[in-house]
């Protein structure tokens, strides 16, 4: 009988061994060859290239805080040039990119400025000095005797301030997370303020007591514009379903619904002095002039902004250039303004109470004011 050596191991944990170490051989070659995974993480678009505000004004306002601005934002070298048409020219150069509103005050001493992001200025028209600050917003009106501001603030609703006062209004007329308002604006006679909201109502405000006085219901989606006549008498607005209601300020009724072309949204108004045209911008069409007698319309392309003098027949359209028409072609003028071999978008406009110059803001940031013959 033979006897087995007990000491001596056994080929199964030799077998295991060896196994173990080919698997892991394996694991390591196979690694090795693999391609390394790309993060999948998203990169944040830098602000300088994120999408403009106002290429979609009907869309939400920014949630970021926007960069504030300092003095540094503005050169206070200012230049005077020669148009081809013989107009001369005033240029003040912001580092902020895109005006997207402009509104001077009834005596002339101030401009509202607001850039992209929604940042205002308050500009002194001589000294070029900032008057104060604001939050960010959409649009500021003028009272007609000057003595106070009505701010659109989006999301955050609208606001009374006193012009002269330092402090910051917490006089608020809507203060509406779920309601954004567009836009606001005095009656010539400084006492109601109306206000343009996304619910689709035009709001009607007392000025002295901060009360709404009434709703106006006319648009099937958001208000996005309001503009009172000269005389008081009529209120325009227009909206995201590209209709224009004329609203009569005695009964608040309305008394005539336009509908744009293609229902284009209608994202500004202006009216003339007299009452006898009022252009409409429409987006991603470009601006209409209506005869409101007949309410028959000319289209101008490729222009983006208006602006109605205070006692003149022509409006200002701005584009790639401003045209002065109201309505006829043999009325039209054109103003190149900006850099003759590469025109820049003109983004806003809006004449001094005298309606001698015209001041003009751009897609880069430059304020422009051209003193018309």
């Amino acid at each position: 009988m033979t006897q087995t050596n007990r000491n001596k191991p056994g080929l199964l944990p030799v077998a295991i061994a060896l196994s173990a170490g080919l698997l892991i051989a394996s694991g390591l070659l196979l690694y090795s060859i693999m391609p390394t995974p790309k993060s999948t993480s998203t990169k944040q678009i830098p602000e300088s290239v994120s999408s403009n505000p106002v290429s979609d004004p009907t869309a939400d306002e920014p949630r970021h805080e926007p960069p504030r601005i300092t003095a540094q934002d503005i050169s206070f070298a200012s230049s005077t040039e020669k148009l081809p048409s013989g107009e001369s020219v005033e240029l003040i150069r912001f580092q902020r990119v895109f005006i997207f509103s402009l509104q001077y005050s009834p005596d002339g001493s101030d401009i509202a400025v607001i850039f992209r992001h929604y940042q205002p200025l308050i500009l002194d028209t001589k000294t070029w000095v900032n008057r104060r600050g604001m939050p960010a917003l959409q649009q500021i009106a003028f009272s007609p005797d000057g003595k106070k501001l009505a701010t659109a603030e989006g999301s955050d609703g609208a606001r009374l301030w006193d012009r002269h006062s330092p402090l910051v209004s917490t006089t608020y007329l809507i203060n509406d997370r779920s309601n954004m308002t567009r836009q606001v604006g005095f009656s010539p006679s400084g006492k109601l303020v109306a206000t343009a909201n996304d619910n689709g109502v035009v709001g009607i405000w007392d000025v002295e007591t901060c009360q709404k006085l009434r709703d106006l219901t006319g648009h099937t989606e958001a208000v996005l514009c309001v503009q009172f006549a000269s005389d008081g008498k009529r209120l325009y607005s227009g909206g995201k379903d590209g209709k224009i209601v004329t609203w009569d300020t005695e009964t608040w009724q309305a008394n005539k619904v336009v509908n744009g072309p293609e229902s284009n949204a209608v994202i500004d108004l202006a009216v003339l002095s007299d009452g006898s045209a009022l252009a409409a911008v429409h987006h991603k069409l470009g601006v209409m002039i209506w005869n409101t007698n007949n309410w028959n319309a000319s289209i101008h392309r490729g222009y983006n902004c208006v602006a109605a003098p205070h006692l003149g027949k022509q409006f200002a359209l701005g584009g790639r250039d401003v045209l002065l028409t109201d309505g006829r072609r043999s009325s039209e003028r054109h103003l190149r303004v900006g850099d003759i071999a590469k025109p820049v978008g003109i983004a806003a406009l809006s004449f001094t109470p005298k309606d001698d110059r015209l001041a003009c803001g751009d897609q880069l940031g430059d304020l422009r004011i051209v003193t018309l013959n």
